[in-house]
């Protein structure tokens, strides 16, 4: 069908044809099984082909009428032009879809019987299956938000969601504004090569460890793409979504999410705002996936950090769909473990107590530690209890 359109868009757009459309006859010389059929509605594809025409026309014209105000030397009638033309195209842009529900109860009985029998439930895998477990992973669309003390292992914890996203077969772009590309490139061969990091950064593996090293990075090659951006001028949601456009990338990382510029030229919680409403455009346009990370004040206890009182956080979550804080007390670290609490899951409801992980990066294991009494996910620590 898409071949059928593709032609028949082709025949209409050239200039030989005045812009009519091909007779069923003509089609029928290109593609012999070619019926014509009603359909009540048209397929998306479609509407969204025509919505290309329209823009792709009015552009003509708009481009058309400033070159002729341009060779009668009128700039302000070209700068009119200009501005309206471009507030026209934006609107445009804007895609609008009614939808009555009461036409679509099938589809909507199809999507519940998967969620019922359990197919295709699960968004991208995160890594983690206690987090898999109460937001069905990353959905597309997805704004997801970390929060957590410097060095708590927020930059980890992104790194190992971009991993498990580009196992999963997604384009991966992760952008940090706290470290350059060689550190996070030593993080991530330490994580997918399942190397001790430490005597990984230092150089000194051993010969059982460089063989294991050598060996993944030989396996790599037909891995879907994992990309870290460096950026000359500024790093704006904006320019984010354009070089994930360019390059395919369908899962966005952000580490320090506070150092991103925003597209308004604001500053302080309007500029915070600004990038959020940003990103969450971003991802709702592209159907994309964007997980950023933040850092919590030095001043503020981790053990009573929320959505609302932790510096700028109030922006973000406003525009999140799943918000996480990573806490780490004394006896955590000593055991080399994590906590790690929900603050926000979509229209879900929170569960008690934060997860407990097994966070050691020298045996690169980070699964969750089920209670032995209740099972489950929930560690029934009271963050407020911990001590730092």
């Amino acid at each position: 069908m898409k071949e059928v359109a593709a032609f028949i868009w082709a025949y209409w757009a050239n200039p030989k044809f005045h812009g009519k459309l091909p007779a069923e006859s003509i089609i029928r010389r290109k593609h012999a099984s070619y019926a014509l059929e009603h359909h009540k509605e048209q397929p998306e594809w479609v509407v969204e082909e025509l919505r290309k025409r329209t823009r792709y026309n009015r552009i003509s014209g708009i481009m058309a009428s400033m070159g002729a105000a341009m060779k009668v030397d009128d700039v302000d009638l070209a700068a009119d032009v200009l501005a309206k033309g471009s507030m026209e195209i934006a609107a445009l842009r804007s895609s609008t879809r009614l939808l009555d529900v009461t036409r679509n109860m099938a589809e909507r009985k199809f999507r519940y019987e998967q969620r019922r029998d359990k197919i295709n439930l699960y968004g991208t895998p995160s890594g983690f299956a206690w987090f898999d477990k109460w937001t069905l992973g990353v959905q597309p669309g997805d704004f997801g938000y970390v929060l957590g003390k410097r060095g708590t292992g927020k930059t980890w914890q992104l790194m190992m969601m971009a991993h498990a996203a580009q196992l999963s077969g997604e384009r991966v772009m992760l952008v940090s504004r706290e470290m350059d590309r060689l550190a996070l490139e030593n993080r991530y061969d330490a994580l997918h090569a399942k190397l001790p990091y430490q005597a990984f950064r230092r150089g000194e593996l051993g010969n059982v460890l460089e063989k294991q090293y050598y060996q993944a990075l030989s396996e790599m090659e037909g891995m879907a793409s994992l990309y870290f951006p460096e950026f000359d001028g500024p790093c704006t949601p904006l320019s984010i979504q354009a070089m994930a456009r360019q390059a395919g990338v369908t899962w966005i990382g952000i580490d320090g999410v506070y150092l991103v510029d925003n597209d308004e030229g604001l500053t302080g919680w309007e500029g915070r705002m600004s990038v959020a409403r940003g990103i969450k455009a971003a991802a709702k346009q592209d159907r994309s996936k964007w997980v950023v990370n933040n850092q919590l004040n030095r001043e503020e206890d981790p053990r009573n950090a929320t959505l609302d009182n932790a510096a700028y956080s109030d922006a973000y979550s406003q525009f999140c769909d799943w918000a996480l804080k990573l806490v780490q007390g004394s006896d955590e670290r000593i055991n080399k473990e994590m906590l790690a609490q929900f603050l926000k899951i979509r229209e879900e409801d929170l569960p008690t107590y934060p997860v407990r992980i097994k966070w050691d990066l020298e045996g690169m294991e980070f699964d969750s530690l089920e209670d032995e009494e209740g099972g489950g996910y929930s560690s029934g620590i009271d963050p407020s209890e911990m001590k730092y």
